[in-house]
């Protein structure tokens, strides 16, 4: 069965780019939002909502199954966190500076606290967080954080004034928290953990979150056959779709996946045979070899099969196209000779006759054969994407009129 994305950690997603490369593969992308708050979307994501690619699912309906070992978790680590990740003057240090290794002192209006949602908590945590330094309460006087320009971590939104239902967390705390928290979701929802932030990026979490979600769980969050999935998802889709997405609107994306919808199936079987050979790149410690080699693996297993798919199809169409002109019994459609000379290809001589009668045959034959060629290639959805989302010109349109694809 499918996955489904489940986007963290933040309520609104900061990448428009980032959501549309999502929306062309997960079935749909879920975010956790706490009943009754009103979110305010970018057009984009408004745009996925609405085509409910882009969901809503309720922490607190998730934590009524998953919530428990969570809480289990929270209490057996709480003291050992607190010796490190206090945000409340205490026993121990508040606010370690990893650089420095010195304290540092909370401000009043704890500006640089990564704040939780209360909902996003099983019953009892925030109690016992509190108690020991590691979490205070929102204040309502307090100012309001704008999250678009805020350097610190925070999962306010936009122009949101924190009240008692926002709980401030250290920013690597509050990380590791939400890590945890949808590998929890995941493992009980048939989830698969994405995120738009680079340093939480399933299996190459930021040094501090990796610190702290050891002291967190006291383990791995999530299981290990799932990490790095969708880093090689993002890289491969990229490597087919335009530069710049930012000029693809989501009604192009919504209309690319419903058409190529075959071949989104084969892709995704492909993906989920590498869950493990990706889960090892994952794993590895120094962070250039790890995106190097991700970038090997997705240059082996996509950029490479999709040229040789794009070189198979060229050289299926030419021996038939010459094929039918030379043969009597069958006849071109009509405007494949001035496609010809759009794409510098000779014209070869037919009788009248020939090319002035539709070869139903032909026509039929280059299709279907082009058709099961990409349905059944591993990477022929991203050929796809990319014939979808290509701007068209005169040229674009006179290859596709060759290749039989209309």
């Amino acid at each position: 069965m499918q996955a489904h994305g489940l986007y963290f950690p933040y309520i609104h997603i900061r990448d428009d780019n980032w959501l549309k490369t999502a929306a062309l593969y997960w079935p749909t992308v879920g975010r956790l939002v706490p009943r009754g708050h009103q979110t305010h979307d970018s057009p984009t994501a408004r745009a996925f909502a609405q085509a409910e690619v882009l969901r809503s699912e309720n922490p607190q309906a998730l934590l009524a199954t998953a919530g428990l070992d969570l809480l289990q978790a929270l209490w057996a680590n709480a003291d050992e966190l607190a010796t490190r990740y206090r945000v409340v003057p205490g026993d121990g240090p508040a606010h370690v500076d990893h650089d420095t290794g010195r304290g540092l002192l909370v401000t009043p209006e704890h500006q640089h606290l990564g704040w939780v949602h209360l909902d996003k908590f099983p019953h009892g945590a925030v109690e016992m967080l509190v108690d020991h330094g590691l979490a205070v309460r929102g204040r309502k006087d307090r100012l309001a954080i704008h999250s678009e320009h805020d350097p610190t971590w925070s999962e306010l939104g936009y122009n949101h004034v924190a009240a008692e239902t926002w709980i401030g967390l250290h920013p690597a705390v509050a990380g590791a928290y939400m890590t945890a928290l949808v590998g929890r979701f995941s493992e009980h929802g048939n989830f698969q953990p994405i995120t738009d932030q680079d340093d939480l990026r399933s299996g190459v979490p930021h040094r501090d979150v990796t610190e702290a979600l050891q002291l967190l769980m006291g383990t791995a969050s999530r299981p290990q056959s799932r990490e790095g999935l969708d880093r090689y998802v993002a890289l491969s889709v990229q490597a087919a779709a335009p530069a710049d997405l930012s000029l693809v609107s989501p009604d192009k994306i919504l209309e690319c996946r419903e058409k190529l919808q075959g071949e989104l199936e084969t892709f995704r079987a492909h993906v989920a045979k590498q869950a493990d050979e990706l889960a090892q790149i994952a794993s590895l410690p120094v962070d250039h070899r790890r995106l190097e080699t991700f970038n090997e693996h997705v240059e082996k297993h996509i950029k490479k099969p999709l040229q040789d798919l794009e070189r198979g199809l060229a050289l299926l169409r030419l021996p038939t196209t010459r094929t039918m002109l030379t043969a009597s019994s069958f006849a071109a459609p009509a405007g494949v000779t001035a496609a010809t000379n759009l794409l510098d290809q000779p014209v070869i001589a037919a009788s009248l006759e020939t090319v002035a009668v539709v070869g139903t045959a032909w026509w039929t034959g280059v299709r279907l054969d082009r058709k099961n060629l990409r349905t059944e290639s591993e990477v022929g959805y991203l050929l796809g994407v990319r014939e979808q989302l290509t701007p068209k010109t005169l040229a674009n349109r006179a290859r596709k009129l060759w290749a039989g694809t209309y």
